[in-house]
């Protein structure tokens, strides 16, 4: 039986997707071919999310018994790093236990991004895919509560994805410090060939190999002019044969220069800043890693 030996937890908007998409190019690294397999969230259980679109994704993609999670790594042919990545491990209360229950020698992995900043790029991706109706983000940071209690995805609670300091504990607990890695999301972006090399190195393989990390993933933005946006998202006849006769990375130049990135309001950041920063000064201590500037930004 086949099980991961590594797994990436998160964080959400944090570059889990490029890293995916990076290590999964090394010649002795095998990735499920569902990123987002949620098994460890939702074993055993019906996946029934009722925000927008959550039944086209995450309700559909989840895999839900262990038989078909063992499945997906049949294809291992000789990687000796074998994983996965989901962000909802890092979020959900059992998560680390369920993981260490079947896989207690697992090597875990998360890159963390700026609590404010997460929260806020959070939401304009899900602008950017039209299914965040709220046009101002303090709106939306004001219907979490009430979008949690209506059973909404975990990738709608902006706020609440961010408080890393109580989700990190519950895998320094369970799991050896040694077994557990944790980048920046500066990092990725500042110096990508430094800390995937790390991240080989942490995996045992060969830190020889260069992969192609010119092209990011999942980013976000609002769109600048909604007609061309429905016509890159939408699943109906002529955006279908249009994204069929694009190039890849011409369609994905065209989304791109039709986001905006705006600037997070000042008065949300200082008040988002209030709430992280006991759980920030929490996860400086468990990480022994100094993170003021994510107070200071």
């Amino acid at each position: 039986m086949t099980v991961p030996n590594f797994m990436i937890i998160g964080a959400a908007k944090s570059g889990t997707t490029s890293l995916y998409y990076y290590l999964n190019q090394h010649p002795q690294i095998y990735f499920s071919p569902i990123k987002e397999t949620n098994f460890f969230v939702s074993e055993n259980s019906l996946v029934n999310f009722k925000g927008p679109g959550d039944e086209q994704l995450t309700n559909i993609l989840s895999v839900t018994d262990f038989e078909t999670y063992q499945s997906l790594f049949n294809w291992v042919n000789g990687e000796t790093a074998i994983g996965e990545a989901s962000i909802a491990y890092l979020y959900d209360e059992k998560a680390a236990y369920n993981i260490h229950r079947r896989i207690p020698n697992i090597k875990i992995i998360a890159i963390l991004r700026n609590p404010v900043e997460r929260a806020f790029q959070g939401y304009t991706r899900m602008r950017m895919l039209n299914r965040e109706k709220c046009k101002v983000f303090s709106e939306a940071l004001e219907l979490e509560e009430s979008r949690i209690n209506e059973n909404w995805e975990p990738i709608w609670h902006y706020k609440q994805l961010g408080f890393y300091g109580k989700q990190l504990k519950r895998y320094f607990d369970v799991f050896p410090r040694e077994n557990i890695k944790i980048y920046q999301y500066e990092s990725l972006m500042n110096n990508e060939v430094a800390l995937i090399n790390d991240m080989f190195d942490f995996l045992n393989v060969d830190k020889c190999f260069k992969p192609d990390v010119s092209q990011r993933y999942n980013y976000s933005g609002i769109p600048k002019y909604k007609s061309v946006q429905n016509v890159l998202k939408s699943n109906n006849i002529l955006s279908k044969c249009i994204r069929s006769t694009i190039p890849q990375r011409i369609f994905s130049h065209i989304e791109r220069k039709n986001l905006m990135r705006p600037q997070i309001p000042v008065d949300v950041k200082i008040q988002l800043q209030k709430e992280y920063r006991d759980d920030i000064c929490l996860l400086q201590d468990l990480i022994n890693c100094d993170l003021t500037h994510w107070l200071n930004y």
